[in-house]
């Protein structure tokens, strides 16, 4: 007499099966009279069938419902077999597409803030907490959203970690470092010292109020002389004696510098050298 077919391991994936998965289920069907089978594949949630074929597609399923694979396998002669697996869905970790850093090119005057960007969760779980971590030349600060960069030096490289919690799964996202930018100084205030009638004494050009570097550093200082309007090739802070003859209009240029970085610059009252 006909012997009926057998349906066996059966297996539903992926593991673990979550919302927006397209779900398949893999099984073995033998007929012991080795006859051409017929299988049937019906899919139900929750008990409720939703579909049939191959695959489940997403949208069926929500995260704590019970996805059944119900395979029939059916031989010519009317003998069947029927046998089902199962499977919970899980719940479905949120996504962050990444993270700004504003403003893209601070100073330590600015408090630097770090905004998510793109939280989406299949499962439409709110985000129920946010952690940040931020990178500072390498080394991680756990933190907040704000990170005041008072305290920190110009040329500082800064980046944040943000992690976000459904409540059950977290993601994470970094962002694009961004470098502490200097600023130069300002103008500093210069004299220069009264000239001699002796022929031997000096110009000075003297700083007298140091130039103010926004981002606490010490500036240092370039000159330029100027003689009756045409700059000289003399860089120094001193004009020698042999360089000044009578009636000659002197005047000296001071620059502000914050290593490579050229600030303000002052330039001193005219003195004219007189005659011995």
């Amino acid at each position: 007499g006909n012997r009926p077919p057998s349906v066996d391991h059966l297996v539903i994936s992926p593991v673990p099966l979550r919302t927006t998965d397209l779900v398949e289920v893999s099984y073995l069907v033998t007929d012991p009279d080795d006859e051409p089978l017929d299988t049937a594949i019906t899919w139900m949630v929750d008990g409720i069938p939703v579909s049939t074929g191959p695959v489940l597609d997403d949208g069926f399923t929500a995260r704590g419902q019970v996805v059944r694979a119900q395979v029939t396998a059916t031989d010519p002669n009317g003998g069947t077999a029927q046998a089902y697996t199962e499977a919970t869905v899980e719940n479905s970790p949120p996504t962050l597409l990444g993270v700004a850093l504003s403003p893209p090119s601070p100073n330590l005057e600015d408090v630097l803030l770090a905004a998510p960007l793109g939280y989406h969760d299949h499962d439409n779980d709110p985000a129920v907490s946010w952690s940040y971590v931020w990178s500072v030349n390498g080394t991680l600060i756990n933190g907040s959203a704000n990170l005041p960069l008072a305290g920190l030096s110009p040329g500082d490289t800064i980046g944040a970690i943000v992690t976000v919690s459904d409540g059950m799964s977290e993601a994470t996202a970094t962002s694009a470092d961004v470098v502490i930018a200097d600023r130069p100084p300002g103008a500093a205030e210069v004299v220069l010292s009264a000239p001699a009638r002796d022929g031997r004494t000096p110009l000075h050009c003297e700083v007298v109020v140091d130039a103010v570097d926004p981002d606490g550093e010490q500036p240092t200082y370039s000159y330029h002389w100027w003689r009756d309007g045409l700059v000289t090739e003399h860089a120094d802070a001193w004009l020698p004696a042999t360089m000044l003859d009578p009636e000659d209009t002197w005047t000296c240029t001071v620059t502000a510098w914050d290593d490579d970085l050229e600030g303000g610059t002052a330039n001193s009252l005219p003195v004219t050298i007189p005659r011995p």
